[in-house]
């Protein structure tokens, strides 16, 4: 009987130990991207946003992102969202535009967009955390394979 309340605890403690391990593979993820290069940093952002398929609205930063590189992405996401809509449809001038919201939101990093009654949360916080969810499984295969022996 303490025999098998001593595997138990065994079990217990290892599994809670692999689960800290998961959690911390990700707790780095979101400074490691906001801290990238600056062109690589405005190119991970305008590719962010082009997958939220809107075609204009306001893009809220932080202050701090909002002042040093909103103006770029902002750019970025127009450029982009050009060449997308002249594939799709031509040489169609665009109807609509991004533009710099001159509101700042409470993020660490990357922004949300506004258009019309649509939001899209391209936050670095949220991409971590959508992602989190795919690779977390993968990474608990991995650390709780030799459980299942």
């Amino acid at each position: 009987d303490d025999l098998a309340e001593m595997v138990f605890e065994c079990a217990v403690d290892s599994y809670n130990k692999k689960t800290q391990l998961v959690n911390e593979c990700f707790e780095g993820a979101t400074d490691y991207i906001i801290n990238m290069d600056g062109e690589r940093y405005v190119d991970f952002l305008v590719h962010m946003g082009m997958k939220s398929d809107m075609y204009g609205g306001l893009l809220t930063f932080n202050e701090e992102e909002r002042r040093i590189i909103g103006p770029k992405v902002t750019e970025g996401m127009n450029r982009a969202m050009f060449y997308k809509r002249r594939a799709k449809y031509g040489d169609e001038p665009l109807a609509e535009r991004y533009h710099l919201s001159d509101e700042t939101g409470n993020m660490k990093g990357g922004f949300r967009i506004k258009y019309r009654m649509t939001y899209a949360d391209n936050t670095v916080e949220a991409f971590v955390e959508e992602h989190r969810m795919e690779v977390a499984a993968e990474v608990s295969d991995i650390l709780f394979k030799e459980d299942d022996k």
